[in-house]
């Protein structure tokens, strides 16, 4: 029987999976292990213990914790027409909720719940759009909240389908809601501000990059 061997291309995808995984155990473990080293103090040398009650009062650093990311946030037309028949029953242009409804039960049990909307928001309802330069409409994030998302990543190539003005509409409608944003953003300062959830006490970075935007270009003199 002939005996395959992995190319080295598969070595060293296998090699980085495993460094990846072995780095987030390493985070989990350093964690419990810094809270070990924290609550560990010197104490007299004694033949009769005093009490058998603890009276540290140091709070217990979580162990760990659950996250979970959501895929592309992607409203084509056949969305948006669905929300809008929502919206004509409770009173809005577009309700998105009741499409999020079945992630609520999902997304509850997670310490920190993410989702990646890969489309800006129309910076007026007249530039609504969809395939292929996108333009979601202003109610899209409440539906987020509805599911109960913290925030969510907003690169990707579709980040320039409206200009400026649809990150700026996108970052303020999340803003707005308390919702966490990471990968657009409106000022220099803005995109050199890392976004850190705390998370039962542990900072948690969320990182969001694109490799391109579909030909658009940021005009002259943009951050």
């Amino acid at each position: 029987m002939a005996t395959h061997r992995p190319t080295d291309a598969t070595f060293r995808r296998r090699r980085l999976a495993s460094l990846a995984l072995a780095g987030l155990a390493l985070l989990v473990v350093a964690s419990g292990a810094d809270d070990q080293a924290t609550n560990t103090t010197a104490r007299p040398s004694t033949t009769t213990p005093t009490s058998t009650t603890p009276t540290s009062t140091t709070p217990k650093r979580t162990e760990s914790i659950t996250l979970a990311f959501g895929g592309d946030i992607l409203p084509h037309g056949p969305v948006n027409q669905a929300a809008a028949r929502f919206g004509a029953h409770t009173g809005t242009a577009y309700d998105f909720a009741p499409m999020f409804a079945p992630l609520k039960p999902i997304l509850s049990s997670a310490d920190l719940p993410l989702c990646h909307l890969e489309v800006p928001l129309a910076p007026s309802p007249g530039q609504i759009s969809s395939y292929p330069s996108f333009g979601a409409p202003r109610e899209l994030p409440a539906g987020i909240v509805s599911a109960g998302y913290r925030g969510c990543s907003t690169a990707s190539n579709h980040s320039l389908d409206k200009g400026l003005a649809g990150i700026d509409a996108t970052l303020d409608t999340f803003d707005a809601l308390g919702l966490g944003h990471a990968g657009t953003a409106r000022t220099t300062r803005e995109a050199a501000t890392p976004r850190i959830y705390d998370v039962k006490g542990v900072d948690v970075a969320h990182l969001s990059y694109a490799y391109g935007f579909n030909g658009y270009r940021l005009p002259a003199g943009a951050p």
